[in-house]
């Protein structure tokens, strides 16, 4: 056995090493194919603004973000997170500055 975990390539026959490589090999490609489709779907799905979805609050992502940086800095803590976001979120429809308010309540507990 190796550091790692896995066989040692110092005792395993040159057949062996080839079987390894090949699925190493595919696996790799495997995961490039996978990528190259995600990137695909990514680059022809409609934008937000045409969907009239704002993008601060695409499904909590930037918001709960934004409460994990807060939590993560000294001194700030939950409620002060939401007593600066309330000013920010006054003008906003309810659900969206509900919306944005509670991500980033919870992202502030998780970061700290």
């Amino acid at each position: 056995m190796s550091e790692h975990g896995g066989p040692d390539p110092a005792t395993l026959s040159p057949a062996e090493t080839h079987a390894l490589a090949t699925t190493d090999l595919r696996g790799a490609l495997g995961w490039l194919a996978l990528g190259a489709a995600v990137l695909i779907g990514a680059l022809r799905m409609d934008r937000l603004e045409a969907q009239n979805i704002n993008p601060y609050t695409v499904p909590g992502l930037l918001p709960g973000l934004l409460g994990i940086i807060v939590g993560c800095l000294p001194g700030l803590s939950a409620t002060l997170c939401i007593a600066l976001l309330t000013t920010l979120t006054i003008k906003l429809p309810a659900n969206d500055a509900i919306l944005i308010l509670i991500c980033s309540y919870v992202g502030t507990l998780y970061g700290g």
